[in-house]
Order: C-alpha cells, then structure tokens, then sequence
C-alpha cells in the first residue's frame, strides 16, 4: 500500500521545512566551521548511538 501527501499536506511541510531552516540559520549563525564540523561528528555519533540501541531493543 502505497501513501500519498495531499497538496494541502505538503505545502504544510514546505512551511515545516522553511521555518526549520531558518531557526537552524539563526542557531549557528556565529558558529565557527569547526563547531560545526564538531557538532555533527557528535550528532553522527549520537545517531548511531540510537540506532545501536533501538537494533538490541527489538
């Protein structure tokens, strides 16, 4: 079975999309490369992480 996204739905997502993008431009805007770089390094690791956990919890 397969799931469509109405266009009512999905221009809802676009908005979603939008503002999520622009509070992640207002969050790092001074950070540095390096903080970034670092930021997600973690992010990766903590993603897989979860992952590792939720794979032994099933």
């Amino acid at each position: 079975r397969e799931a469509v996204i109405s266009p009512t739905g999905k221009a809802m997502t676009e908005r979603i999309d939008a503002a999520r993008e622009q509070m992640g431009n207002a969050i790092f805007k001074g950070w540095s490369q390096d903080e970034l770089n670092i930021f997600v390094r973690l992010m990766q690791k903590f993603a897989d992480a979860m992952d590792s956990v939720s794979s032994t919890q099933s």
